[in-house]
This record gives structure tokens, C-alpha cells and sequence, in this order.
């Protein structure tokens, strides 16, 4: 992967500061963390609050990744850099 291409990728990943204006409460990360909680708060008795550290981060060797496309790219990206249950993509080159 070029610099260009992963410096993106960590942007909208991350909300890293890269070459596209990405917020941090924007990027997936961000977005997984919201939903794990949320899901959390609606059903607690389901465990999704073992998804996350105790410092609210995903637990990423309890989630797959997963994705299509250009999202299939983003997951693969994900996983490279922390150790995933499971990586399911689904049209990626």
C-alpha cells in the first residue's frame, strides 16, 4: 500500500489527521464504539459492554471486521494493524 493510500485510510479509520478532513467522532473506529455501546445500553443483558476495554476501545479479538468494496479495504486495513477475531471481505481486490 502507497503512503498516500494508507495516510487515508488511517484518516477515515481513526480520525487520524491525513489527506481528507475526517473527525474523529466520524471515522470507524469512532462509530463502531458508539454502536457497541448503544447496544450495550439497550441490551445489557446480551454482553456487547465485552466488546470494549475498560477504557471504551474495541476488544478486537473479540469482533470480526467486515466489509464490501471499498469497506472490504477499510476491514482489511483494521486488521493488519490489530489482531481481529475474523476478517470477512467481500468484493476487495
Amino acid at each position: 500500500m502507497d503512503q498516500d493510500s494508507a495516510r487515508f485510510r488511517t484518516a477515515r479509520a481513526f480520525g487520524e489527521t491525513g489527506p481528507v478532513s475526517n473527525p474523529l467522532a466520524e471515522s470507524a473506529v469512532s462509530r463502531l464504539t458508539a454502536v457497541i455501546r448503544y447496544l450495550d445500553r439497550r441490551h445489557p443483558k446480551l454482553g456487547w459492554a465485552g466488546h470494549l476495554t475498560p477504557g471504551d476501545r474495541p476488544l478486537w479479538p473479540r469482533i470480526v471486521v467486515s466489509g464490501l468494496s471499498q469497506g472490504a479495504g477499510m476491514a482489511a486495513f483494521i486488521a493488519k494493524r490489530f489482531p481481529v477475531n475474523r476478517v470477512v471481505l467481500f468484493s476487495s481486490p
